[in-house]
């Protein structure tokens, strides 16, 4: 990208003139054109998506003493425009004292030659002059009109290769016309946790891809996916919207410290179960990952969600378990204690995609289709009220807590995933705050 290419800058935190305020800002031919807020994409725009990151104004500094030529092993073109613009400093204009100085046309034009395709930001360079050399600065092509274009740079924000703002792509050319250009800008948050859900929102007419899968825009614009427990970002997530191309929108993960949870007194067959036990497991465990296949055009999932039950909490997500001193994977969901027969209710709408009162493992098991690949499931449950394809709402009662399949008491696993991507209950719950 470069100054002259027309480009769109949306949900920015614009600093200006003493102020800040949340705008989108357009720029083309190396000056700013608009700035505002809602602006609209035009065919052949570039667009970024500052994601709510402050847009600053660049600086010049019309003073910088370089080091190129003579001094490269100190630093030289590149690395200094490169440190300058790190620190805000968008145009620079070098001093002719270098070694040599820049005392003619020649070592003028070899100081250019230098700094294109290498220095960041933009870029002027001073020719000095001798007692001597007056005549031949005198009528040097070009000195004159290169200061105005520099110092013509004070007047507008510098956003050129240098601009500083994350989540930042170069989108695909667009192939749409004009008129279909994206009603509202895409919606992210610029980090999470490992376990999260996200949810997003941009134009229902969008295409959007994350870890090579397509995901499922509602009508409304929403989508989701989910963040596994051992993900490292940034994550990418692909959005084309008509007349704009295809923007990367990058999004940081937040490591979390995953406890050893020791579990003593659990019936030593389902531990270790003998085979003809491993067998059915596996059986009634593929039953269940079949289910999380569904990818349903509903977006229940967009619901606040609410506890199932309330309780302590007994088990965390993500935690290292041993089993009788038996290691075994992470705890896929979040126990809640509760009494024998506690009434169990919907934390979101959706549909039952799978119900079974006696799994070996899990006991009576429910699970609830949210849309989008988002699901829940409740494990060891003592009694179940609904069937496959019934519909739940939100605090709807539908099972009862128990102590059935592999547990050592009453309590209720809520468990969740995007398709076969566990996610974090209790994040969900927290995300329903904001």
């Amino acid at each position: 990208m470069t100054a002259h290419t027309p480009t769109l800058i949306v949900n920015a935190r614009l600093v200006n003139e003493g102020r800040e305020f949340d705008g989108d800002l357009r720029f083309a031919d190396g000056r700013i054109e608009a700035i505002g807020s809602s602006l609209s994409a035009r065919p052949g725009e570039i667009v970024i998506d500052a994601a709510g990151s402050r847009l600053l104004p660049g600086m010049i500094d019309d003073q910088v003493h370089f080091r190129e030529p003579g001094l490269e092993h100190k630093g030289n073109l590149a690395t200094e425009s490169a440190a300058a613009v790190a620190g805000g400093l968008t145009s620079f204009m070098d001093m002719p004292n270098t070694s040599p100085p820049t005392l003619d046309r020649a070592a003028l034009d070899d100081k250019y030659r230098r700094a294109e395709g290498r220095a960041w930001g933009n870029y002027a360079f001073y020719m000095g002059r001798t007692a001597t050399g007056r005549r031949a600065a005198r009528h040097a092509p070009g000195v004159r009109s290169m200061r105005r274009a520099a110092a013509a740079g004070a007047l507008m924000l510098a956003l050129s290769a240098c601009s500083t703002v994350s989540n930042v792509s170069t989108p695909s050319a667009p192939k749409t016309p004009a008129h279909t250009a994206p009603q509202r800008q895409t919606s992210l948050p610029a980090s999470v946790q490992q376990g999260a859900l996200i949810i997003g929102d941009t134009d229902p007419a969008a295409t959007v891809e994350y870890a090579g899968r397509p995901l499922r825009i509602s009508p409304s614009g929403r989508f989701a996916f989910g963040v596994g427990r051992d993900a490292t970002g940034p994550l990418i997530v692909k959005i084309r919207q008509p007349g704009v191309g295809t923007v990367e929108h990058r999004i940081g993960v937040a490591p979390r410290d995953w406890p050893i949870e020791t579990i003593d007194g659990v019936p030593p067959a389902t531990v270790n179960p003998p085979p003809e036990i491993a067998a059915r497991i596996e059986r009634e465990q593929a039953q269940v990952v079949a289910e999380r296949k569904r990818d349903d055009a509903r977006e229940d999932f967009a619901q606040r969600f609410i506890w199932p039950v309330e309780g302590r909490i007994s088990g965390r997500f993500g935690n290292q378990r041993i089993y009788n001193g038996t290691p075994k994977a992470p705890h896929s969901g979040m126990d809640i204690a509760a009494a024998q027969g506690t009434p169990v209710k919907a934390p979101a709408a959706g549909i039952v995609t799978f119900a079974a009162p006696d799994l070996y493992l899990t006991g009576g098991t429910v699970l609830i289709d949210h849309g989008a690949g988002i699901s829940s499931n409740f494990l060891h449950l003592s009694r179940i009220d609904v069937k496959v394809g019934d519909r739940v709402e939100q605090g709807q009662v539908f099972a009862a807590v128990g102590a059935t399949g592999r547990a050592t008491g009453p309590h209720l696993h809520w468990g969740m995933n995007w398709f076969d991507v566990r996610i974090d209950p209790l994040l969900v719950l927290e995300l329903a705050k904001q």
